[in-house]
């Protein structure tokens, strides 16, 4: 499980969430593992919950692997969704596996007085 927030922040137009602060961490599942990435390391169901909060017109979406997953996208001044992500395999040393990422993108330039991601492996 991992809970991180950011506050005072400006996503460009295209970019990404960068999570200055990591409130809580339990276990290796869910890692930070670059300001704007966070690793899913087993497989399983994971909970995602994310909620910010900023001027009218600000928008977030989570983004699999590079991928948007559309039932996130979420626009105005208090975005927020819930949704659940599959991970297929184990993420391990061996070359031919690697874990499953996830994002917070912004489809349009958007200033966020503080945002929030926690993620639960569940199942």
């Amino acid at each position: 499980m991992i809970n991180a927030y950011s506050v005072n922040q400006t996503v460009d137009a295209g970019g990404f969430v960068n999570w200055d602060n990591v409130k809580v961490v339990k276990g290796c599942t869910a890692v930070l593992v670059a300001p704007a990435t966070i690793n899913l390391n087993a497989k399983g169901v994971y909970q995602v919950e994310c909620s910010g909060y900023g001027a009218a017109g600000v928008s977030i979406q989570l983004y699999q692997n590079g991928l948007p997953l559309p039932e996130t996208l979420r626009e105005g001044p208090t975005p927020a969704f819930t949704t659940l992500v599959q991970v297929a395999n184990n993420n391990t040393q061996c070359c031919c596996t690697a874990p499953t990422t996830l994002q917070v993108g912004c489809d349009a330039e958007s200033v966020f007085d503080s945002i929030n991601i926690t993620v639960t492996k569940i199942v």
